[in-house]
């Protein structure tokens, strides 16, 4: 009688010690560790064409004490490198090399890697770039209005256009509506002239004369003398003329000429007027 009491009662002190053994005496459930989550706070970013430094911000929860990150591009190119990381601000500083070419864009990786694994995004980083081989930073505006077939031939140079040596674009672009003229005097004679360049995107159009394009008339040239001498003619491109506060006028253009170079242009001052021409 006595040897089946003890022999249960063995058993059960036995099990009580392994269970405590077990646990180590601490709690049966210990808490699980914080989920580590990683993301960047913006899809894609834009830089300059002539690059540069550039954040990227983060979120990183629970951020394991040791861990670093690792940048990559997708396509392979190294346009794009890593230069630092700063956890106080939560940003990645990359470093986007200047761009003398097509406007670019590249997909970089950026993964984090810790004890625990890794964690990975993306941002897509787009870059301008040059879309001409000539630029022509123009000084002045000129030109005349033709009435027979109502056509704003503009001369837009560096010098101005009776100056030799200035170059730049005469374009001959053609517009909606009837022009804005104002009359003045010079010398005691009366005359008209145009006092505004109808705003819009104009594009190239060989002859159809058309409101909103410019015509084959158009070139890239040097001014010598009381002429402006074609130098290669445009074969395609845009115009945009916009009028800004006090008067201003903006005027650019990106044309392809006949010397097959890109041609950008771009004023932005006064504009006195265009002579008003009757034929």
């Amino acid at each position: 009688m006595i040897k089946k009491f003890l022999i249960p009662c063995f058993l059960g002190c036995f099990f009580f010690v392994a269970a405590c053994d077990k646990n180590n005496g601490s709690d049966p459930n210990p808490p699980v560790p914080d989920e580590i989550t990683f993301n960047m706070t913006k899809d894609s970013v834009s830089a300059p064409l002539d690059g540069g430094d550039l954040s990227l911000g983060y979120f990183l929860s629970s951020r394991p004490e040791e861990g670093q990150f690792v940048v990559t591009m997708l396509s392979g190119e190294s346009w794009v490198s890593y230069v630092a990381d700063d956890p106080e601000s939560n940003t990645i500083t990359v470093n986007v090399e200047r761009n003398d070419g097509e406007p670019r864009e590249g997909i970089l990786a950026i993964r984090f890697d810790y004890n625990g694994g890794s964690l990975l995004d993306s941002v897509t980083i787009s870059q301008d770039g040059r879309d001409y081989d000539v630029f022509i930073e123009a000084k002045d505006l000129d030109g005349e209005y033709y009435t027979g077939e109502k056509d704003y031939y503009i001369w837009v140079s560096t010098l101005g256009m009776w100056e030799d040596g200035s170059e730049g674009l005469n374009i001959d672009l053609f517009a909606e509506g009837e022009p804005e003229l104002e009359d003045y005097l010079w010398n005691g004679t009366p005359y008209k002239r145009v006092i505004s360049i109808p705003e819009g995107t104009y594009t190239f159009d060989p002859s159809s004369h058309a409101p909103g394009t410019f015509s084959n008339r158009s070139f890239y040239g040097v001014a010598s003398g009381y002429y402006y001498i074609p130098q290669y003619y445009v074969t395609e491109g845009t115009v945009w003329v916009k009028h800004l506060e006090g008067g201003v006028t903006q005027f650019d253009a990106r044309v392809l000429c006949t010397d097959g170079k890109w041609y950008r242009l771009s004023y932005t001052g006064d504009f006195t007027g265009l002579a008003y021409v009757n034929e």
